[in-house]
């Protein structure tokens, strides 16, 4: 932190889901961001938060004795020159199959991927529809969390219908979306 120098510093805490959410967090993972939170409101000029919710559970969980707060609202980006691109050259990009579903998410246990791979194996073995899903985020292979995602699709022999591409472009990202049938957002 930059404080040990006395420059002032604007740090942004993202959300407060691990006192929500917390079956998705280990103990380790809960105390690890409630001492990266309490120094960074400790320590930094100005708060940074994502939303009036954030601003609300900051005061709810931590004490912040006046400090600077600030709501910067999420923002989409999008550039006028992605409309002109032709989003079928994506799919020859990425290899990928001609209709498909899209999740554009982090490989979280609380975004719920595991959700739609059950969907995914009830509509293949109950009803006959083996429709392509296209996820892109990084999936951390390493991670627990991560091997029981592919270990997942292999068991319900799914590895035919899901596409894994990892970190893309943003200009990628939004050619995907406009090529998908659909956006799921499991969470």
């Amino acid at each position: 932190f930059l404080f040990f120098l006395g420059v002032k510093s604007a740090l942004w805490i993202p959300d407060f889901q691990h006192h929500y959410l917390f079956k998705f967090f280990s103990k380790q993972e809960i105390l690890h961001r409630n001492q990266k939170f309490e120094k960074i409101i400790r320590h930094s000029s100005f708060l940074v938060l994502s939303s009036e919710d954030s601003r609300k559970d900051l005061k709810k969980f931590y004490s912040h004795k006046n400090k600077n707060i600030f709501v910067l609202n999420f923002r989409a980006n999008l550039n006028k020159k992605w409309l002109k691109k032709d989003p079928n050259l994506i799919l020859k990009k990425y290899n990928l199959p001609e209709k498909f579903f899209l999740i554009s998410n982090q490989f979280w246990k609380h975004k719920n991927h595991l959700l739609v791979f059950k969907a995914l194996d009830y509509l293949k073995n109950k009803k006959n529809i083996q429709p392509n899903l296209v996820l892109t985020g990084k999936l951390f292979y390493d991670d627990l969390y991560g091997k029981d995602l592919i270990n997942d699709i292999e068991k319900r022999n799914l590895k035919n219908q899901i596409f894994i591409l990892g970190l893309i472009p943003k200009k990628d990202q939004f050619l995907l979306m406009r090529k998908s049938i659909a956006i799921i957002q499991p969470s």
